[in-house]
């Protein structure tokens, strides 16, 4: 949670302070890096902004309601379980991977393959689950010297959420299924069904609404969603993931909005310490 940083806007007058800041929602792309969006409590209003660049160019996006118009709020986070995904994706992949081996060189194709493109991944977890001691990390980094410039390997390890990592362990355990039971089409089914399950078939989940007085319904609305492949726009944050303050988020905003409208200028200051 940051109380200092750059805001998207500007306050309205001398009066006006920050309060809390909230990195809430995280979009994720399969290519090209993510978008977050943050809510900004002040003592007077409630902004949900983001920012997102692509090829096209910057976008800003702001919503935002007074404090004193807040009637209510709810609240989901949780994981989202896509059973229907789950079956297509194995049929189509089942489909698809005799022709795909059948084109692939045989190095790729074989077991040892697979074990070795698994590695990153088996590694971030290792590190992630703290698991070594710091000085065992230091070690293990700078012993991978290849994969170590700039620390960018600890940086790649240190994080089990990457989504390259993650693909290159589908794809080997895939590798793993399709040599040593490449005969048993239905195992290979149930296998590949649990693949991605583990991998693909469940995502974060986090969404939001804040009712409002005047408008006799909703104030402010986040939807949720997460993964996209497209270009990132600064509204399509409003369709991700939960971010880092997330559930601190849905614990304490309640309470602060509260505060503020019933105590004023002591309930902000009780907030900003």
């Amino acid at each position: 949670m940051a109380n200092k940083k750059e805001l998207l806007f500007k306050l309205s007058d001398e009066q006006e302070k920050i309060v809390r800041i909230y990195e809430c929602t995280l979009l994720r792309k399969i290519i090209g890096g993510k978008s977050k969006g943050e809510l900004y409590v002040t003592n007077k209003r409630v902004i949900y902004g983001s920012e997102g660049k692509s090829i096209r160019g910057k976008s800003i996006y702001l919503n935002e309601m007074p404090i004193e118009d807040v009637s209510g709020m709810k609240f989901y986070m949780g994981t989202d379980i896509g059973i229907v995904k789950i079956i297509i994706l194995s049929i189509f992949i089942q489909l698809l991977s005799t022709p795909i081996f059948m084109i692939l060189p045989d190095f790729i194709s074989h077991w040892f393959f697979g074990i070795i493109i698994m590695v990153p991944f088996v590694l971030s977890c290792i590190v992630s689950a703290d698991l070594l001691s710091e000085s065992a990390k230091n070690n293990l980094a700078s012993n991978l010297k290849a994969f170590n410039e700039n620390g960018v390997f600890r940086q790649v390890i240190s994080n089990n959420n990457t989504i390259i990592m993650k693909g290159a362990f589908f794809i080997g355990i895939f590798i793993l299924v399709n040599y040593f039971i490449r005969d048993m089409l239905i195992l290979k089914l149930c296998m590949m069904a649990i693949i991605i399950f583990f991998t693909l078939g469940r995502k974060q989940v986090f969404s939001f609404t804040l009712f409002s007085k005047t408008s006799k319904g909703t104030g402010m609305y986040l939807p949720g969603k997460l993964i996209t492949i497209k270009e990132t726009t600064a509204m399509d944050t409003l369709e991700a993931g939960p971010a880092r303050d997330a559930e601190i988020l849905i614990k304490e905003l309640g309470a602060l909005i509260m505060d503020i409208n019933k105590f004023g200028e002591l309930g902000v200051e009780k907030w900003i310490k």
